[in-house]
């Protein structure tokens, strides 16, 4: 226990000295490629996966990765280096943390004349971890699909779940493995059937189910037309329920576009875009699926939103409470504005929306394509979204691409700048034709990273990161301010019995630990007088006259010297 602790602090202590801002206006560029993936590091930077281009063999060729600090100084080595494997070539990769400042990546890989799945883990100072070029995760002589994608899934102790749409059989079905944190697989050997179906079954998503397991949801053709299932899979990789999948949505006509998040409880909640009402307007649906598997919300989805114009490509993240924040493109015209909009609907625990029907409007664009939306938790109660394409500019006569990140309160409102922080603008190069592949991460202390995929030199492609910080500025502009109070995570996470909180604080002074449940109620709380730069404080699960807890989502507010740090926590009984 100590030295997991020991591990955690020694992670967070990297950010400790002041950091200024090596971030570049319009977003730091990490390399030339494109098919960014992030992932925080767990402490205040992030690691980014990417797909390089080689503009000689005109194909996309090797897969890397970097860990920027957060200042935005690189901290692993240079892009140029090949971080996976330089005999072969890899496509699409994808990155989760390994819990100790590294990351896991896979990817598909041709290196024996087929496309396959290897994986790599790169430790915090990175170095590789499986081997030179990884460990298998897939290996059979039938290529694997590039466009149905990835899924990876963090195990919380060091490894990684990964699924994937395999056409071995007859069609598509889906697969999964677990890799634990030496890389070795603990399920069947290239991997065990998920789904084994009528139909195709392709796109995986998922998500941790808190306690080394995952939930998985995918499109299913197996009825004829797409609908969406979802399965859960167990650390010991036997997965729950009906053998082909729980239906979350087999209404009229078609869903595609399934995406996942947790609900804080063992379950999922998993948005799509669906087209039961018939003609060329598709909407947002959600369902929520308990942690034994039932079906929680209305039989097949409720409606996030059902506006008459075209809803698509959804983006879902966990709103801490059982509820998540669903953003989505829409065609749907204002006065003042062009075809083209980015919504966000917040629904509860019940599947009950919360905010403005049919969604809070967060932005415009001029341009059909290109127009994207990503959101995910702040980790403080707040959703951080960001969206991309452009707007016409009357001075430069053209469009002028654009990156903007929000964040939004529990009620739907903006906190930071109206409209969105600005973090990608016109370049002022003639060829420059805007971004795509935009994802999103927090960065642990309430601000965000934002990474794309860039156009601005012609047709060469670029990756590109920016930071906002936690009050709301673009940090190409000054310094970073970095907490001074450091707070690991709850450790063991989810526990039953007890589990421990590592703290350090810049000057001895005094420290409040209290412990909230979901509905802000104050059920413990603990202060400490006694001048120490480093705590461990001992959570048992206990509430102040000493009864025991009932499961579920905690949250351990931290306060010192004017600073606050949240962590969440999940007991099980």
């Amino acid at each position: 226990m100590i030295s997991r602790l020991a591990t955690l602090l020694s992670i967070v202590v990297i950010a400790a000295s002041p950091v200024f801002a090596d971030w570049e206006e319009n977003g730091t560029s990490v390399g030339g490629g494109g098919y960014p993936h992030l992932v925080s590091d767990g402490s205040g930077g992030t690691i980014i996966a990417w797909e390089s281009w080689d503009p000689w063999a005109g194909q996309w060729d090797y897969g890397y990765g970097q860990r920027l600090s957060p200042g935005g100084d690189a901290m692993w080595l240079t892009p140029d280096f090949d971080n996976f494997c330089e005999s072969s070539d890899q496509s699409a990769p994808l990155v989760t943390t390994d819990g100790a400042g590294g990351g896991i990546f896979v990817w598909f890989d041709n290196r024996n004349g087929y496309l396959d799945l290897y994986a790599q883990r790169i430790d915090a100072a990175g170095a590789p971890q499986w081997g030179e070029c990884g460990v298998p995760v897939r290996v059979l002589p039938k290529d694997l699909q590039t466009y149905s994608s990835l899924a990876i899934v963090s195990d919380g102790a060091g490894g990684a779940i990964i699924a994937w749409s395999d056409p071995r059989g007859s069609n598509s079905d889906i697969y999964a493995q677990h890799l634990n944190a030496s890389g070795v697989a603990l399920w069947t050997t290239n991997g065990g059937t998920l789904c084994f179906a009528a139909g195709e079954q392709v796109n995986p998503v998922g998500v941790s189910d808190g306690a080394g397991g995952a939930w998985f949801a995918w499109v299913d053709s197996r009825s004829g037309v797409n609908d969406i299932y979802a399965r859960h899979i167990n650390s010991a990789g036997v997965p729950s329920g009906i053998p082909g999948g729980l239906a979350l949505c087999t209404a009229a006509g078609s869903q595609a576009v399934a995406r996942i998040a947790p609900d804080e409880a063992g379950g999922a909640i998993v948005s799509w875009q669906d087209s039961r009402g018939g003609g060329s307007s598709d909407d947002i649906y959600a369902q929520r699926v308990s942690a034994a598997g039932s079906v929680l919300w209305t039989a097949d989805g409720v409606g996030v939103c059902t506006q008459a114009s075209m809803q698509e490509f959804p983006e879902i993240a966990s709103d801490g409470t059982g509820g998540a924040v669903v953003v989505w493109k829409d065609w749907r015209t204002y006065p003042g504005t062009s075809q083209m909009a980015v919504f966000a609907q917040r629904v509860d625990e019940t599947g009950a929306s919360q905010w403005t029907a049919d969604g809070n409007l967060l932005g415009v664009s001029d341009r059909l394509w290109g127009v994207k939306a990503v959101v995910v938790p702040d980790g403080y109660g707040n959703s951080l979204v960001a969206w991309s394409s452009a707007l016409y500019s009357p001075v430069l006569l053209d469009m002028e691409p654009f990156v903007r990140v929000q964040r939004l309160g529990a009620n739907g409102a903006e906190q930071w700048a109206a409209g969105g922080v600005d973090v990608r603008h016109s370049t002022g190069f003639p060829g420059d034709s805007g971004v795509d592949g935009l994802v999103l991460i927090a960065d642990g202390w309430g601000g965000a990273y934002a990474a794309w995929q860039d156009w601005r030199y012609w047709q060469a492609s670029s990756v590109h990161v920016a930071h906002v910080s936690p009050s709301g500025v673009a940090t190409d502009a000054g310094p970073v301010r970095v907490p001074s109070l450091k707070v690991a995570d709850v450790y063991p996470n989810p526990f039953s019995g007890q589990a421990s909180l590592a703290i350090e604080l810049a000057t001895p002074s005094r420290l409040e630990v209290d412990i909230f449940d979901v509905r802000g109620r104050k059920v413990s709380s603990l202060v400490r007088e006694n001048g120490n730069l480093s705590h461990v404080v001992e959570l048992n699960g206990r509430d102040e006259a000493g009864r025991l807890l009932p499961s579920g989502v905690y949250f351990c507010r931290v306060r010192n010297a004017g600073e606050t740090v949240t962590r969440k926590m999940v007991i099980t009984r």
